[in-house]
């Protein structure tokens, strides 16, 4: 999460792309998953933006996303 205060900033992206680095390295060209609430249409843009693509599949109420990296 980034503080409202720090959001629209690209901070978020920046942490998101950091993250799946850092994923990739370690684990390899993998399917990496995440899940958004339906509402949230900035995150699944911000999502959507990386590469993720969503899966059709609901968990726990949210709509689950996936990216192969």
């Amino acid at each position: 999460m980034i503080d409202k205060k720090f959001q629209g900033k690209g901070y978020g992206r920046i942490a998101v792309l950091r993250l799946l680095d850092l994923i990739k390295e370690k684990y390899g060209e993998i399917k990496f998953y995440t899940s958004i609430e339906p509402e949230n249409i900035v995150a699944q843009k911000l999502y959507e933006s990386i590469g993720f693509k969503k899966t059709g599949e609901i968990m726990w109420d949210e709509e689950v996303m996936v990216i192969q990296l």
